[in-house]
């Protein structure tokens, strides 16, 4: 199951600082026609402001307009991360062979 859609906002710092909350969760990137990105944090508004702030290629190069998220501070966290990678079909995840490993991602 995807995300739920009453948790969908725009990406973009303004929305993300009123919209994302500071806690433990599961959140995704998109654009109008596609999931571009599925991540993990302790805080999910530090990484998807993180995710703006940074120039990755792949990211940018699908014009991401949008956001979603769901909280998570248990251990099935990764589990369902790597669910709605394959149930999604993100263009950008390490999973997918696209986006390195990102050092200050494994911090959060």
């Amino acid at each position: 199951m995807p995300f739920p859609s009453e948790n969908s906002f725009a990406f973009t710092p303004v929305s993300v600082r009123a919209h994302a909350p500071a806690a433990s969760g599961i959140y995704g990137i998109f654009n109008g026609s596609q999931w571009i990105y599925v991540g993990v944090g302790e805080d999910i508004r530090d990484a998807l402001l993180a995710h703006l702030r940074d120039t990755e290629v792949c990211i940018r190069r699908f014009n991401p307009t949008g956001f979603s998220f769901e909280l998570d501070s248990g251990k099935a966290r990764n589990t369902r991360q790597e669910t709605l990678i394959r149930e999604l079909g993100t263009q950008c995840n390490h999973q997918n062979g696209n986006l390195p490993s990102l050092p200050w991602l494994k911090a959060l």
